[in-house]
């Protein structure tokens, strides 16, 4: 590659909009996961990381953010053409969300903000629960 020049504040500047994106979609997603109906039916089933994937290529193709490509135009030579958006470029940028969220959940829960454990014995006592009455939604 001759003339490569790369954009390091472009790269700055995406590195804190996948930042700040992962930090709303744990944020966000965290009600929907301590909701006692989804920790009864769906706790450590592996059902998390498809429903943010999800959403987030939902999200990020309803605003057309497409943060891959922007990697992509960040490092390219001088004088090119910016790329496009593509199907692959949201999917790589949905999986980085979901990532990072993932990411942004460790952190929480190495400052306290989290309690993975906590979580995973309300998900038991829901199960236990669900055994002996009727299904509640609250």
């Amino acid at each position: 590659m001759t003339g490569l020049n790369v954009n390091w504040e472009q790269i700055g500047d995406i590195l804190v909009l996948l930042f700040v994106i992962s930090v709303v979609f744990e944020t966000a997603l965290t009600p929907i996961f301590n909701w006692r109906v989804f920790a009864r039916h769906f706790e450590g089933k592996g059902v998390k990381t498809p429903i943010t994937v999800l959403l987030a290529l939902a999200l990020l193709w309803g605003y057309d953010i497409d943060i891959f490509k922007h990697v992509i135009d960040a490092f390219a030579e001088e004088g090119a053409v910016p790329s496009s958006s593509t199907f692959v470029g949201r999917i790589i940028t949905a999986l980085l969300v979901a990532g990072g969220s993932g990411a942004i959940f460790i952190i929480f829960s190495k400052i306290g903000l989290r309690n993975p454990q906590q979580l995973a014995e309300k998900a038991r006592k829901e199960r236990e629960n669900a055994k002996q009455a009727p299904e509640r939604d609250d």
